[in-house]
């Protein structure tokens, strides 16, 4: 699972000109910011590719997934490229990460649904088959 802290997605959110998502991730709940984690590793592997064939910026794939979970459906950002004049928080070491206990109680793309899968993946029926297997694996393990 990606991890992040909440004081560098409301950085990139800033960047794409995605204001009220980065007011929400400021104070959203551990459970939601796992699933924009959740949702930002799924689009970093097989999310939308440049014309060069390389991934997309990881700041990009967190944007997308925290504005994904906020507004319950797949969308593209505010601004395509990151706005380098934004005005962001300075970067906070002190900023809380990712939960990954919290992260590893659900299998990998559980917060990915068929919805983001259609609108972002490469090969969605390659993700839907990956994804079963994740929660096939999860649910032997949880035995």
């Amino acid at each position: 699972m990606l991890s992040t802290t909440r004081n560098l997605t409301v950085r990139d959110l800033l960047q794409f000109h995605e204001r009220d998502v980065a007011r929400w991730v400021e104070s959203c709940s551990e459970e939601e910011f796992v699933r924009v984690c959740d949702v930002a590793d799924f689009l970093s592997l097989h999310g939308p590719v440049t014309s060069s064939g390389a991934s997309m910026m990881l700041a990009k794939c967190v944007a997308l997934a925290a504005v994904y979970i906020h507004n319950g459906a797949p969308r593209a950002l505010a601004r395509a490229k990151r706005d380098p004049k934004a005005v962001v928080p300075p970067i906070d070491s002190s900023s809380p990460s990712t939960d990954l206990q919290l992260a590893r109680s659900w299998p990998p793309y559980f917060a990915v649904g068929d919805d983001a899968i259609d609108f972002w993946a490469e090969h969605p029926e390659r993700v839907r088959a990956r994804k079963a297997a994740f929660a096939a694996e999860h649910a032997g393990g949880a035995s």
